[in-house]
């Protein structure tokens, strides 16, 4: 007899088939934009770390989270009752990351705003670079 997914772990799978790599998404652009699943959907609001409001909430994936297990590790938010993870700290760490070696200087200098800013001034930034609008900056930004 086969033990049916729970929507929790439906989330999470469809995720690792679609989406391997994503470590940040918003649900009004990513997951409206590419139809998410409502289920695939809940399941990063309730497992993923808010870290905006902005664009119908901006989550990122715990770096503490397995997915395979689908549990946290030392949660970062344990303790705190908040969904909400410090905004520069995400940024200072992800900087210290192999990944921030690949980054082009347009994204580098955003990611440093982020840091020591935060991430309304990073949004302000990347606005500003692309002239305001916004095709021009997620262009430039991705």
């Amino acid at each position: 007899m086969s033990n049916p997914q729970t929507p929790e772990s439906q989330g999470a799978q469809w995720l690792r088939n679609n989406e391997p790599n994503m470590k940040t998404m918003d649900m009004n652009w990513t997951a409206d934009r590419y139809d998410y699943p409502q289920y695939v959907r809940n399941y990063i609001a309730n497992n993923w770390i808010k870290v905006s409001d902005r664009n119908g909430g901006t989550y990122t994936k715990p770096p503490s989270y397995n997915d395979d297990e689908g549990k946290y590790e030392d949660d970062p938010r344990a303790g705190t009752g908040s969904k909400y993870y410090k905004e520069s700290s995400f940024a200072q760490s992800y900087l210290k990351s192999s990944a921030a070696k690949g980054m082009d200087d347009n994204n580098k200098n955003a990611m440093n705003v982020w840091a020591n800013k935060g991430a309304d001034a990073a949004a302000k930034h990347m606005m500003e670079q692309a002239g305001g609008d916004y095709g021009r900056m997620r262009s430039m930004f991705g």
